[in-house]
């Protein structure tokens, strides 16, 4: 199956599902410049189909299963031609036939709170509730907001467990295919304003508002105030850089810093892909990405950071929506300092530039 997200997708009988995303350009080793020749590269992993999640069919077995793969997965990076490629890429119209009935919408914009539960896929492990109590509490507060007038926003940042709680549950604008299929059918159904019933995922029980979609403009103007440096104290330095979904880098290229100054520094992922952000010292990207490379499947235990010696500080591995707090101090030596993403093969791309002045 070929997705409107730019993947392809093989679904098995097992409730996994293959998928195949295509990366920017392949531009070879430094020693072999003949490799550029338009091919690009290939980001495999696995994950439980959509047809499986939400269901009761959803075994932990299942999603146990789709660990160990990307695993294995993690241990290459894939790289097909350019001749390939342009037979796979079809232009949408040559094999979609359009349906008048059906909604021309395929982006929306939403909030949500999100009540878990012990033995929910990524709950915290300090959440005792069960399942059922978890379901009468998202129905509590659905009846909060609807009854009571509550703010939605003031209920996510006190209630929620997700990771957008901090943020009034603002989860900002996603296609169809990038949440869980029962997340997106409800969010999808809404009307602007309009918040949800109860939804059930593998992460526990959600209340979806849907919210308007930012403007261009303003979606520019939004991620140019809330990313770069921040705030600039004599005490402190700020700074946000988060991810650009589907396009492997983060949204700040370079910033600067004054010489042995305390940083704090926000990393956040809208990208549906793991990521991590690792300074490391001048012209080192190349080196810490490879030795990222050769740790395996055993990268996943330590979140792809390999024990070197020019790695200055480095982030969790986060996934879509998470976010990672780093305090540090800036190096006292003055230079161009890289921040790279070290999830295999992420670095040949995915880079900027820390500069220490």
């Amino acid at each position: 199956m070929v997705s409107a997200y730019g993947e392809l997708i093989l679904e098995m009988n097992n409730g996994i599902e293959y998928v195949i995303r295509f990366g920017d350009l392949h531009k070879g080793q430094k020693d072999d410049m003949s490799l550029y020749d338009g091919s690009r590269y290939l980001y495999v992993f696995a994950r439980v189909s959509n047809s499986s999640q939400g269901s009761n069919n959803t075994s932990i077995n299942t999603v146990r299963f789709a660990k160990e793969l990307n695993k294995k997965l993690s241990e290459w990076f894939y790289v097909i031609s350019k001749d390939d490629f342009e037979k796979i890429m079809l232009d949408r119209s040559s094999f979609v036939i359009p349906n008048p009935d059906f909604s021309t919408v395929n982006e929306v914009a939403a909030s949500h709170i999100l009540i878990s539960y012990k033995g929910a896929n990524r709950a915290d492990s300090k959440i005792i509730r069960t399942k059922n109590e978890a379901k009468k509490e998202a129905e509590r507060i659905r009846g909060l907001i609807l009854n009571q007038d509550k703010d939605f926003a003031e209920m996510a940042k006190k209630y929620s467990e997700g990771p957008s709680g901090a943020k009034g549950g603002d989860l900002g604008s996603f296609k169809f295919e990038v949440m869980t299929k029962s997340f997106s059918q409800a969010a999808f159904a809404l009307e602007i304003y309009e918040v949800s019933e109860v939804v059930e995922t593998e992460f526990g029980f959600h209340i979806i508002k849907r919210t308007p979609i930012i403007g261009l403009e303003e979606r520019k103007e939004e991620m140019e105030e809330r990313s770069g440096i921040i705030s600039d104290t004599p005490e402190l330095t700020t700074v946000k850089i988060g991810t650009i979904p589907e396009k492997m880098n983060y949204n700040i290229a370079e910033f600067s810093v004054k010489a042995g100054k305390a940083i704090k520094l926000i990393f956040g992922n809208r990208d549906s892909m793991p990521h991590n952000i690792v300074l490391v010292n001048p012209n080192k990207a190349d080196e810490v990405g490879q030795a990222a490379i050769t740790l395996g499947a055993a990268g996943h235990d330590v979140g792809f950071v390999p024990q070197s010696k020019e790695i200055i500080w480095a982030s969790k591995l986060i996934g879509h929506n998470g976010e990672d707090v780093i305090w540090f101090k800036a190096p006292t030596t003055l230079g161009d300092y890289q921040y790279v993403c070290t999830f295999p093969g992420h670095h040949f791309l995915m880079r900027g530039l820390m500069k220490v002045r």
